[in-house]
């Protein structure tokens, strides 16, 4: 029981890291120690069915309470104290690099360094072309916007396992970032739940095939070129900590700077970097332990 409250809850930390144009649901399963697990249940499923889809359930459970409430808590942040917010999530991202970087650092060329290059700059490109293209929230859809809400889905999904690159940019990008905050804050649940439903849907439906697509996609790339790719990742991580600075949905203002939201800023980044690196430290230290003991079972 204890075991799944703790997916539970690092399933919820995954989904407020998803409803935040910049910040990365994939990183969050690599800060909390999950993220080859998630590979493997959803690469796995039918293998090993029992199994998968009890870690799959509690997982995606928790990540769907955390959007609904994630949504409104980031509403408010974003309004009332974005910097402080930023650092926190800023602070989540960098504690989690040293770990990361661990088994390549030593590997370093300059194909790598490209490779590197090219991840930080993907990231970077798609948050200047979301900012760009970011429309009003639209009031009214056609079935276009439909089509193009399960795209986003699709596409978002696809990020979502990619540690470094953040699934809500994709929506920001086509313009449907406002259209799905609004349909999962509760007022609006409440007063136009078929709407918002009709929203949720195609997203639902468009996250569901890319996740499955996305997650083979990656453990065969992991597996055919892994420095390369913990080289790309580690690109998209630098560049996913730049976007939450020149995120236009945090509004950082003179009004919010003031020499109190700096003081916090800083206490902020130090909470996240210390909690993820605590995280990321424990996960590595109990993934060895129980290769550690695979290969003594092994052994006799």
């Amino acid at each position: 029981m204890l075991k799944q409250l703790f997916i539970f809850l690092k399933g919820m930390l995954f989904g407020i890291a998803n409803v935040i144009p910049g910040v990365s649901g994939g990183t969050m399963a690599v800060i909390t120690g999950v993220y080859n697990k998630l590979l493997d249940s959803i690469n796995n499923l039918f293998k090993k069915f029992k199994e998968s889809i009890l870690f799959l359930l509690v997982y995606a459970i928790g990540a769907v309470v955390a959007v609904f409430l994630g949504f409104k808590v980031i509403d408010v942040t974003m309004e009332k104290i974005p910097f402080v917010t930023e650092m926190l999530f800023a602070g989540l991202i960098i504690g989690s690099i040293p770990f990361l970087a661990k088994p390549v650092y030593k590997k370093i060329n300059y194909k790598y360094v490209i490779v590197f290059v090219l991840g930080f700059c993907l990231v970077i490109g798609m948050l200047i072309l979301g900012n760009l293209l970011r429309p009003e929230a639209k009031t009214s859809l056609t079935f276009v916007d439909y089509l193009l809400l399960f795209v986003c889905g699709f596409l978002a999904s696809v990020a979502m396992v990619t540690p470094g690159i953040s699934g809500m940019m994709m929506f920001q990008i086509f313009g449907y970032y406002d259209t799905l905050r609004s349909a999962f804050l509760f007022e609006n649940l409440k007063n136009n739940f078929g709407g918002s439903i009709l929203i949720m849907l195609p997203v639902a439906l468009g996250v569901i095939i890319g996740i499955f697509t996305a997650a083979k996609i990656i453990s065969i790339l992991l597996k055919k070129y892994p420095t390369g790719m913990i080289f790309a990742i580690l690109g998209f991580i630098f560049g996913s900590v730049f976007c939450l600075f020149y995120n236009e949905e945090f509004k950082i203002t003179e009004a919010n700077l003031d020499a109190l939201n700096i003081i916090l800023g800083i206490l902020a980044i130090l909470v996240g970097a210390c909690a993820s690196f605590g995280l990321a430290y424990i996960s590595n230290k109990k993934e060895k332990l129980v290769n550690e003991a695979n290969v003594y079972d092994k052994d006799e």
